[in-house]
Protein backbone atom coordinates (compact mmCIF):
# COMPACT_ATOMS: atom_id res chain seq x y z
CA UNK A 1 0.00 0.00 0.00
CA UNK A 2 1.44 3.32 -1.43
CA UNK A 3 1.55 5.88 1.55
CA UNK A 4 1.40 9.92 1.14
CA UNK A 5 2.57 10.63 4.33
CA UNK A 6 2.80 8.36 7.16
CA UNK A 7 4.61 9.13 11.20
CA UNK A 8 8.03 7.00 11.74
CA UNK A 9 6.52 6.12 14.88
CA UNK A 10 3.30 4.00 13.44
CA UNK A 11 4.05 0.26 14.28
CA UNK A 12 1.35 -1.61 12.31
CA UNK A 13 -2.15 -0.92 10.19
CA UNK A 14 -4.76 -3.29 10.55
CA UNK A 15 -7.04 -3.17 8.11
CA UNK A 16 -11.15 -3.13 9.17
CA UNK A 17 -14.04 -3.66 7.23
CA UNK A 18 -14.59 -1.38 4.05
CA UNK A 19 -10.59 -0.88 4.27
CA UNK A 20 -11.27 1.26 7.31
CA UNK A 21 -7.82 1.30 8.83
CA UNK A 22 -6.79 1.92 12.69
CA UNK A 23 -2.91 3.16 12.96
CA UNK A 24 -1.08 2.34 15.93
CA UNK A 25 1.48 4.90 17.47
CA UNK A 26 4.89 2.95 19.00
CA UNK A 27 4.60 5.31 22.34
CA UNK A 28 4.00 3.80 25.55
CA UNK A 29 0.32 5.18 26.78
CA UNK A 30 2.64 5.95 30.00
CA UNK A 31 4.35 8.47 28.41
CA UNK A 32 0.61 9.60 27.36
CA UNK A 33 -2.25 9.69 25.16
CA UNK A 34 -1.42 10.28 21.53
CA UNK A 35 -3.37 11.11 18.38
CA UNK A 36 -1.77 12.00 14.98
CA UNK A 37 -3.18 12.64 11.69
CA UNK A 38 -1.94 11.40 9.26
CA UNK A 39 -2.61 10.41 5.16
CA UNK A 40 -2.88 7.05 3.88
CA UNK A 41 -3.20 6.76 0.05
CA UNK A 42 -4.94 10.28 0.25
CA UNK A 43 -7.10 9.05 2.68
CA UNK A 44 -6.71 11.04 6.09
CA UNK A 45 -7.22 8.91 9.54
CA UNK A 46 -6.26 9.49 13.41
CA UNK A 47 -3.14 7.23 14.43
CA UNK A 48 -2.95 6.75 17.82
CA UNK A 49 -1.11 4.84 20.66
CA UNK A 50 -4.35 2.88 21.90
CA UNK A 51 -6.14 -0.49 20.67
CA UNK A 52 -8.40 0.29 18.48
CA UNK A 53 -12.61 -0.46 18.62
CA UNK A 54 -15.19 0.95 16.52
CA UNK A 55 -19.04 1.58 18.16
CA UNK A 56 -19.70 5.57 17.60
CA UNK A 57 -17.99 6.28 14.22
CA UNK A 58 -17.27 3.84 11.01
CA UNK A 59 -14.42 6.00 9.81
CA UNK A 60 -11.92 5.12 12.98
CA UNK A 61 -10.60 7.50 15.43
CA UNK A 62 -10.75 11.44 15.14
CA UNK A 63 -10.38 14.47 18.00
CA UNK A 64 -11.27 18.16 17.37
CA UNK A 65 -14.81 17.74 17.68
CA UNK A 66 -17.80 15.92 18.96
CA UNK A 67 -18.51 13.64 16.40
CA UNK A 68 -18.04 9.83 16.41
CA UNK A 69 -14.62 9.35 16.01
CA UNK A 70 -13.47 11.33 18.85
CA UNK A 71 -15.98 9.55 21.15
CA UNK A 72 -14.46 6.55 19.91
CA UNK A 73 -11.12 7.98 20.82
CA UNK A 74 -12.62 8.92 24.34
CA UNK A 75 -13.70 5.76 25.10
CA UNK A 76 -10.68 3.82 24.37
CA UNK A 77 -8.84 6.07 26.45
CA UNK A 78 -10.44 5.36 29.38
CA UNK A 79 -10.81 1.71 28.61
CA UNK A 80 -7.12 1.79 28.57
CA UNK A 81 -6.46 3.94 31.43
CA UNK A 82 -8.97 1.25 33.71
CA UNK A 83 -6.88 -1.65 32.32
CA UNK A 84 -3.71 0.17 33.28
CA UNK A 85 -5.20 0.55 36.96
CA UNK A 86 -6.39 -3.04 37.22
CA UNK A 87 -9.79 -1.75 37.44
CA UNK A 88 -12.65 -5.10 37.58
CA UNK A 89 -15.91 -4.00 36.91
CA UNK A 90 -19.03 -5.26 34.83
CA UNK A 91 -18.66 -4.97 31.19
CA UNK A 92 -20.91 -3.81 27.99
CA UNK A 93 -20.42 -4.87 24.38
CA UNK A 94 -19.70 -2.17 21.29
CA UNK A 95 -20.82 -2.33 17.89
CA UNK A 96 -17.35 -3.89 16.66
CA UNK A 97 -18.54 -7.34 18.90
CA UNK A 98 -15.58 -6.01 21.77
CA UNK A 99 -16.13 -4.98 25.34
CA UNK A 100 -15.50 -1.81 27.59
CA UNK A 101 -16.00 -1.97 31.34
CA UNK A 102 -19.67 -0.24 31.56
CA UNK A 103 -17.43 2.53 34.00
CA UNK A 104 -15.56 3.14 30.70
CA UNK A 105 -18.76 3.72 28.76
CA UNK A 106 -20.24 6.27 31.39
CA UNK A 107 -17.20 7.98 31.61
CA UNK A 108 -15.97 8.66 28.16
CA UNK A 109 -18.17 11.78 27.40
CA UNK A 110 -16.48 13.18 30.31
CA UNK A 111 -13.23 12.47 28.84
CA UNK A 112 -14.26 13.48 25.40
CA UNK A 113 -15.08 16.83 26.90
CA UNK A 114 -12.33 18.05 28.67
CA UNK A 115 -9.52 16.55 26.68
CA UNK A 116 -10.64 15.41 23.04
CA UNK A 117 -13.30 18.09 21.43
CA UNK A 118 -11.38 21.10 22.03
CA UNK A 119 -8.26 19.60 20.55
CA UNK A 120 -6.66 21.30 17.88
CA UNK A 121 -4.39 21.09 15.16
CA UNK A 122 -2.22 17.96 13.88
CA UNK A 123 -1.60 16.15 17.03
CA UNK A 124 -3.19 15.53 20.29
CA UNK A 125 -1.05 14.66 23.67
CA UNK A 126 -2.69 14.25 27.29
CA UNK A 127 -0.24 13.71 29.38
CA UNK A 128 -0.33 10.08 31.64
CA UNK A 129 -0.36 12.28 34.87
CA UNK A 130 -3.37 14.33 33.97
CA UNK A 131 -5.14 10.70 32.86
CA UNK A 132 -4.77 9.48 35.95
CA UNK A 133 -5.38 12.34 37.85
CA UNK A 134 -8.42 12.52 35.76
CA UNK A 135 -9.61 8.85 36.35
CA UNK A 136 -9.52 9.05 40.29
CA UNK A 137 -11.16 12.12 40.04
CA UNK A 138 -13.98 10.81 38.16
CA UNK A 139 -14.23 7.51 40.00
CA UNK A 140 -14.65 9.42 43.17
CA UNK A 141 -17.56 11.60 41.50
CA UNK A 142 -19.35 8.25 40.17
CA UNK A 143 -19.28 6.81 44.08
CA UNK A 144 -20.36 9.96 45.30
CA UNK A 145 -23.00 10.53 42.71
CA UNK A 146 -24.42 7.10 42.56
CA UNK A 147 -24.23 6.69 46.76
CA UNK A 148 -23.42 3.40 46.58
CA UNK A 149 -22.09 1.99 49.93
CA UNK A 150 -20.97 -0.86 51.59
CA UNK A 151 -24.38 -1.41 52.90
CA UNK A 152 -25.16 -2.07 49.72
CA UNK A 153 -22.69 -4.85 49.11
CA UNK A 154 -23.74 -6.30 52.39
CA UNK A 155 -27.38 -6.64 51.65
CA UNK A 156 -26.18 -7.73 48.13
CA UNK A 157 -24.04 -10.53 50.10
CA UNK A 158 -26.43 -11.70 52.56
CA UNK A 159 -29.27 -12.28 49.71
CA UNK A 160 -27.19 -14.82 47.69
CA UNK A 161 -24.90 -16.35 50.20
CA UNK A 162 -27.75 -18.93 50.70
CA UNK A 163 -27.73 -20.19 47.52
CA UNK A 164 -22.97 -20.51 47.42
CA UNK A 165 -21.55 -23.89 48.00
CA UNK A 166 -21.00 -24.63 51.49
CA UNK A 167 -17.80 -26.52 50.35
CA UNK A 168 -14.96 -24.59 48.92
CA UNK A 169 -14.36 -25.09 45.18
CA UNK A 170 -11.59 -27.47 44.21
CA UNK A 171 -9.42 -25.04 41.74
CA UNK A 172 -9.05 -21.56 42.30
CA UNK A 173 -11.80 -18.99 41.29
CA UNK A 174 -11.37 -15.89 39.37
CA UNK A 175 -11.83 -12.78 41.45
CA UNK A 176 -14.89 -11.50 38.86
CA UNK A 177 -16.41 -15.01 39.21
CA UNK A 178 -16.57 -13.48 42.73
CA UNK A 179 -17.53 -10.26 42.20
CA UNK A 180 -19.91 -11.80 40.01
CA UNK A 181 -21.69 -13.57 42.44
CA UNK A 182 -22.58 -10.07 44.38
CA UNK A 183 -24.13 -8.42 41.35
CA UNK A 184 -23.25 -5.77 39.19
CA UNK A 185 -23.16 -2.89 41.96
CA UNK A 186 -20.56 -4.80 44.03
CA UNK A 187 -18.46 -5.29 40.96
CA UNK A 188 -18.55 -1.40 40.32
CA UNK A 189 -17.95 -0.57 43.95
CA UNK A 190 -15.57 -3.43 44.98
CA UNK A 191 -13.50 -1.89 41.35
CA UNK A 192 -13.58 1.37 42.38
CA UNK A 193 -12.67 0.79 45.97
CA UNK A 194 -9.34 -1.10 45.31
CA UNK A 195 -8.39 1.08 42.30
CA UNK A 196 -8.53 4.14 44.35
CA UNK A 197 -7.25 2.63 47.46
CA UNK A 198 -4.42 0.53 45.42
CA UNK A 199 -3.31 4.26 43.42
CA UNK A 200 -4.16 7.13 45.95
CA UNK A 201 -0.61 7.26 47.00
CA UNK A 202 0.84 6.34 43.51
CA UNK A 203 1.91 8.48 39.94
CA UNK A 204 0.20 5.72 37.79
Amino acid sequence: MATDMLADDVLTENILADDIGFLVLAQPVTAGIVARRVTVDGKPLVAVNLPPLRHHSDDGFDFGGSDGGSADLALAAVQTVLNRLNYLGPTRGLADGSHVFALAWRLHPHFCAEFVAGASGETLTVAWQQVITWARREMLAYLWQEKITLQQVLDRWHGVAAGLPAAPPRGPMDQRDILRDLGSEAMELCGLVATLTHYLGHEG
